[in-house]
């Protein structure tokens, strides 16, 4: 009799642990999958916001595609939607710039002055960005002062560096 009543304590046992080893591999999974789908959200908007982040620093620096090209027209504050998933899915330091980037932008003189503070907030936004796309996290303001992120910019702004325009019909 006792052996029947082991074999059927171990199969319980061993029922059990199958049991609560599948739950846990689905709750790791589906905290995986979770962060899986918020990195390629936040990605997503990086990369727009990169983009918009370049045509801002064109601007502010004036630059031209060509001698005698026209001036780039100055770029659109933010859309109210691209903003909405800055706030829902960007991190903190990405966020901050995202705001200081769009207000620069609706003060920046017209030109011909280079507007210095929209460029080196656009350069720093860039920065930031890149960081976050390849760390996987933010930089703390002390780690960024220390590294230089987004000072880099007003020692380019003299050497002629920086970014360039698109040409025509090649933008998103």
């Amino acid at each position: 009799m006792a052996t029947w009543l082991v074999g059927l304590i171990t199969g319980l046992l061993s029922a059990g642990a199958a049991v609560s080893a599948v739950v846990i591999t689905q709750r790791s999974e589906r905290g995986r999958t979770h962060e899986d789908r918020l990195w390629t959200e936040r990605a997503s908007i990086y990369v727009e916001i990169l983009a918009w982040a370049n045509d801002v620093n064109a601007w502010a620096l004036r630059r031209t595609f060509g001698p005698g090209a026209p001036l780039p027209p100055r770029p659109a504050p933010l859309a109210r939607l691209q903003y909405a998933r800055v706030l829902a899915f960007a991190g903190s330091t990405v966020r901050d710039f995202v705001e200081d980037v769009d207000y620069e932008l609706l003060n920046a003189p017209e030109p011909p002055d280079h507007a210095v503070r929209l460029h080196v907030q656009a350069d720093a936004l860039e920065d930031a960005i890149q960081q976050e796309l390849q760390q996987r996290r933010s930089r703390s303001k002390r780690e960024q002062q220390r590294m230089r992120i987004g000072q880099r910019s007003l020692r380019n702004l003299g050497l002629g560096r920086g970014p360039r325009p698109m040409p025509r019909g090649l933008g998103v």
